[in-house]
């Protein structure tokens, strides 16, 4: 496992780029001190269809973005970050997460992004929902904000 690679969250990225979100601050320090740290920061393609998907609906107070919008984030966060690849031993990874680990439901989007950093050798996740990739901690370590 890369010691200074760090994967992102979807929620990490909408915060850091809503400004009318609570969590935007945080966000973006964080950022800043990963960037600043020289790690390498990581999401998936997973992320990115995640990313559009809540940017571009309702969510409580939060108003959704326009699509043309979305792309553009999306387009910025692929040339900024690195893309970790959701590759066939991803899979065969994410099914021997849902054989050991109790998961159910949406619970399974979860899983797949721990499969994805174990199969790219990445160990750590930032997340702003911490709760939700707790049954993981055996095997990523959780990066707090």
């Amino acid at each position: 496992m890369d010691a200074d690679a760090v994967f992102l969250d979807t929620n990490v990225l909408l915060y850091a780029s809503r400004p009318a979100a609570l969590q935007y601050s945080a966000a973006r320090a964080k950022l800043k001190a990963l960037d600043l740290a020289g790690g390498h920061m990581w999401i998936s393609t997973q992320i990115l269809r995640e990313y559009f998907a809540a940017a571009t609906r309702q969510q409580g107070l939060q108003a959704p973005i326009d699509a043309a919008t979305a792309l553009q984030d999306m387009q910025g966060f692929e040339s900024r970050f690195d893309v970790a690849d959701e590759t066939p031993s991803v899979f065969a990874r994410l099914v021997g997460l849902l054989s050991t680990v109790p998961i159910g439901g949406r619970q399974v989007y979860d899983a797949n992004i721990v499969a994805t950093m174990i199969e790219n050798g990445i160990g750590r996740l930032a997340t702003f929902n911490l709760r939700d990739f707790q049954r993981f901690a055996h095997v990523i370590q959780l990066d707090e904000f």
